[in-house]
């Protein structure tokens, strides 16, 4: 997921959620700058986040990239592969399934 993707999933949710009333509000004003401003602080704090999952997303490339270059024989290559599903797996207790 880019940052674009991010930020507009966080407006759209925004948006859905504002007309989350039961009755639908009907002479109400709706401060479109505010809600705005929400979802503005709400990407400046997850972007970092977005952006650890990136650099760990790339760093297994990495390792998987190594992995294949390195490991001639199928018992490293197993063995590489063991360690790094056990990173995989470490990241995503971290960092959530999209790892």
């Amino acid at each position: 997921m880019t940052a674009d993707e991010l930020k507009e999933a966080i407006f759209m949710a925004l948006g859905a959620a504002s007309m989350c009333w039961d009755p639908l509000p009907s002479n109400q004003v709706f401060e479109s700058t505010r809600a705005k401003d929400i979802g503005d602080k709400l990407v400046e704090k997850l972007l970092p986040i977005l952006s650890q999952c990136e650099a760990m997303r790339w760093e297994i490339i990495a390792l998987h990239r190594v992995n294949t270059a390195l490991c001639g024989d199928n018992q490293t290559r197993e063995m590489a592969d063991r360690a790094l599903e056990k990173y995989r797996e470490e990241a995503r207790s971290h960092l959530g399934e999209g790892v």
